[in-house]
Formats: structure tokens, C-alpha cells, sequence
């Protein structure tokens, strides 16, 4: 087990310019820090991501094409979803959001009890979303999808192949 680090001499106050309460203070201070070892952090495995998301098969996962203040919380992201996306916030969906420079994305989700937000923001890079025209207010993504755009996977530039789906009433 690793113990604290020692402050190093060239970074200490001298001791001519403290007291000797303050000496006393600080070795007492240092010898109590010292007896504590630091916790130790499991490495990261293979696994890169872990997502805490566990979406439901039945899910409506909704994509807001336009940008937003992500600044706003639970109650101005309702608000877009029901005037921008007409929907009902509280349908148990997921409604995804992004920033203009789309670093930045929230996900607002109705967890039975209460409101989630589920909020992420990449260090370097952009998030890549489906080419959208500028009239389409929502996009609807699958679960796939909304678990390449967070791994940084440019669904404009997957082929797709048909697929069977029913159409919901």
C-alpha cells in the first residue's frame, strides 16, 4: 500500500519565519497525514466505457436537432421537449440534447419517480450526428444508434440495410 507523499523541502515555508507553535503544528499535521495510507484505484480493464444507461427495448430515444443552452436544468429542458419536440416529458422516453459546438449533450429521461439527467462532455472531438434537414425539429434514434453517437461513430457515414419494422399507430 502507498503512503502520502512528503510536501518537498523547496516548496515547505522555512522554519525561521514560523513560531515554534507553528512548527509543532505542522509535524504534528504531517506525521497524521502520513499515517494514512492513500486509496488505491483499480486500473481501467479492457473495457473502455461502462455506461450507466440501461435502456429498455421500447424505448423512444429523441434526438433535438437544434441546439441548446445546455445550461438550462430539468425544467427548461421539459419545457423544450414539450414546445419544441411536442411530446409528453413524462412518457418514460429519452430526449437527447446538444450544445451549438456538440461537445457537450444531456439526456432527460422520467425514471418513474422523478426526472434524470444524464449529462456528458468530451475533452477533445465533437459529437456525430445523422445529416438532418433544417425543418426536422426531432430525430428518432434506436438504442444502437445513441450508443455509437456517445462511442463518436459518424452514422452519416454507416451504410444501412433494410431492415423489417413494424409501423407503430
Amino acid at each position: 500500500m502507498q503512503y502520502g507523499y512528503r510536501i518537498p523541502a523547496n516548496l515547505r515555508a522555512s522554519d525561521s519565519c514560523r513560531s515554534e507553535t507553528e512548527r509543532h503544528r505542522n509535524c504534528y499535521a504531517e506525521r497524521l497525514y502520513h499515517s494514512f495510507p492513500l486509496p488505491s484505484f483499480p486500473r481501467r480493464t479492457a473495457c473502455r466505457h461502462q455506461h450507466m444507461l440501461n435502456i429498455p427495448h421500447n424505448t423512444r430515444i429523441s434526438l433535438c436537432t437544434s441546439p441548446i443552452d445546455l445550461r438550462k436544468s430539468f425544467n427548461g429542458l421539459i419545457a423544450i421537449v414539450r414546445s419544441e419536440l411536442d411530446s409528453d416529458p413524462l412518457s418514460g422516453h429519452l430526449f437527447v440534447f446538444l450544445n451549438r459546438t456538440q461537445t457537450l449533450m444531456k439526456i432527460l429521461y422520467w425514471d418513474g419517480d422523478g426526472f434524470a439527467i444524464w449529462y456528458k462532455r468530451l475533452e477533445s472531438g465533437t459529437f456525430r450526428l445523422p445529416a438532418v434537414t433544417s425543418e426536422t425539429k426531432s430525430l428518432d434514434l434506436t438504442r444502437s444508434g445513441l450508443a455509437m453517437i456517445l462511442e463518436g461513430i459518424d452514422l452519416s457515414r454507416l451504410p444501412r440495410q433494410k431492415r423489417f419494422s413494424r409501423k407503430s399507430a
